[in-house]
């Protein structure tokens, strides 16, 4: 999603809006395990900075992430809407020697000649945005350690497991 900024580049202190969608999937090979599924739909404003060798774009991605539980390994699918605020910069190497002095909490993007590549912002943005765990429901209970049951389509036959050894925490038991 590569968005033409030359306009921009000479009138420092200008904001040009967007609102577009764009297919953001990423290979089927990857070996990532969360996947960007169907059309994203990416719109907010990119505003040049007075010196007009650096922008700060505000937005919006929508998207979906099909990945799997964490807990019972079924396929989730969620569209999530994430906020967005990057900058880009002509000169990279400035940023990096500035890194001390830099007063944004947003990360920064090269801009290439007069583009700018939205793609890999919406991309980052919808990944970073999923959890850790992620569950197919809030009350997700897995699969049984004893026997392996989704714990989700019925109970087990198993009782809990004692390995009848004493335990430093056994002391705390009696606290509670």
């Amino acid at each position: 999603m590569k968005f033409d900024i030359s306009s921009l580049r000479q009138s420092p202190g200008k904001t040009l809006p967007f609102d577009f969608t764009e297919d953001l999937r990423v290979d089927e090979d990857s070996t990532m395990s969360h996947q960007i599924v169907g059309e994203t739909r990416f719109h907010g404003q990119i505003h040049a900075t007075g010196r007009g060798d650096e922008l700060v774009l505000n937005g919006t991605v929508e998207g979906t992430i099909r990945s799997e539980c964490t807990r019972c390994l079924a396929p989730v699918e969620r569209n999530w809407t994430v906020p967005v605020q990057v900058s880009f910069s002509a000169d990279r190497t400035a940023f990096v020697a500035e890194d001390e002095a830099k007063t944004t909490d947003y990360p920064d993007y090269p801009i290439r000649g007069s583009l700018v590549d939205l793609g890999a912002v919406g991309r980052d943005a919808l990944l970073l945005a999923v959890p850790m765990q992620l569950l197919c429901r809030p009350d997700c209970a897995g699969y049984c350690p004893t026997c392996g049951q989704n714990l989700n389509d019925g109970t087990c036959n198993c009782e809990d497991v004692d390995d009848g050894g004493e335990s430093p925490f056994d002391i705390l038991k009696t606290l509670l």
